[in-house]
């Protein structure tokens, strides 16, 4: 696994983030023998699809904040798809068993707690059915480097979709709580991201 991605029709947007070299390092596709004697060095799986779902998270929210939608909702709810139970679960309860994700549950709590307007729901997706978002995760794996324009037409829904931009500062808070178990503080993060126009999408 070489990076992370997501999308939504609804709200016509999908990102792609490769893992800093740190980070990949550290998952089990390229753990290597010098990191087997260190203890609690490898980020598993879990922690990796928990970020996920929190960069789909800041990706909506920061689509409230950049476009109107026709038909506003009173309480709009972004309801994220995931295929990895343990990732839900933190998403439900903001907790975790782990520094890391310990770390990760807070900086998701900061989002929530400054984005009221938007709510949250996690909820299971079969891997099977997960297919668009397992091959944006896979586009720069190195045996298949896809442009946009390839995903596009072999799942034309994204064909609308801007590109997402994780904010340095979103993407800093989450290395610092993936490497450094660092929690983020209670502050709000005032640009989460950017979009690129969906013609110019990849």
């Amino acid at each position: 696994m070489d990076g992370a991605g997501g999308f939504s029709t609804n709200m016509s947007f999908w990102w792609y983030v490769d893992w800093p070299i740190d980070i990949s390092s550290r998952t089990l596709k390229h753990f290597t023998k010098k990191y087997r004697g260190i203890q609690n060095q490898l980020l598993s799986i879990n922690l990796l699809e928990y970020v996920a779902i929190l960069i789909s998270y800041a990706a909506a929210i920061q689509s409230l904040r950049t476009f109107s939608y026709a038909v506003p909702h009173p309480n709009p709810t972004i309801n994220i798809l995931s295929d990895n139970t343990t990732a839900l679960s933190w998403t439900r309860k903001a907790a975790s068993s782990t520094a890391e994700g310990k770390a990760l549950a807070f900086l998701m709590t900061s989002l929530m707690v400054h984005n009221p307007s938007l709510h949250l729901s996690a909820n299971f997706i079969p891997g099977s059915d997960n297919d668009i978002a397992d091959s944006i995760s896979r586009m720069r794996t190195l045996k298949n480097k896809l442009t946009f324009s390839q995903l596009s037409q072999k799942y034309p829904p994204l064909t609308a979709c801007r590109r997402f931009h994780p904010s340095p500062e979103l993407l800093s808070s989450i290395w610092d709580a993936l490497l450094l178990q660092r929690a983020h503080p209670l502050e709000p993060i005032v640009v989460l991201g950017h979009f690129s126009p969906a013609i110019q999408s990849g």
